[in-house]
């Protein structure tokens, strides 16, 4: 299943919908009587919680903090 965001141009409400294949990412919700419109998706931010990763490039980050 792939995953895509959708917003109402009416109302402005948000949605997210399920799809089985990529060719049917435009059968979007329908809301206020009309059909959403796909929306870009937003990227994902993590936080770098990692040893290895900061053992690795601590030198980057001394003296801050």
């Amino acid at each position: 299943m792939l995953l895509y965001d959708a917003i109402c141009p009416l109302c402005k409400r948000e949605y997210e919908y399920a799809v089985a294949t990529s060719e049917d990412r435009n059968d979007t919700p329908v809301c206020c009587g009309v059909k959403t419109v796909r929306a870009m998706l937003k990227p994902q931010l993590g936080v770098v919680d990692n040893p290895a990763f900061m053992s690795q490039y601590k030198h980057l980050y001394a003296g801050k903090g």
